[in-house]
């Protein structure tokens, strides 16, 4: 048994391990779907700075921790 979500070559990038953080599973699935960080902050309703703050895992750039929690 595997730890990825997907059964894929381990080298792809498309590959999400179990132990993943949050923004690269994020980063990830947009990527796999062909979808823009644009889209994803427009469905989110978030800035695009934002999402690509999470998707680098970069919580120092995000607002305050109550929003980040939201996220």
């Amino acid at each position: 048994m595997t730890n990825q979500t997907q059964a894929t070559d381990p080298n792809d990038q498309n590959v999400v391990e179990f132990g993943d953080s949050p923004g690269r599973r994020l980063r990830v699935q947009r990527q796999s779907r062909g979808l823009t960080v644009e889209r994803i902050a427009a469905q989110l309703h978030l800035k695009p700075e934002i999402v690509e703050a999470l998707e680098q895992d970069r919580f120092d750039l995000l607002p305050d921790p109550v929003f980040i929690t939201g996220y």
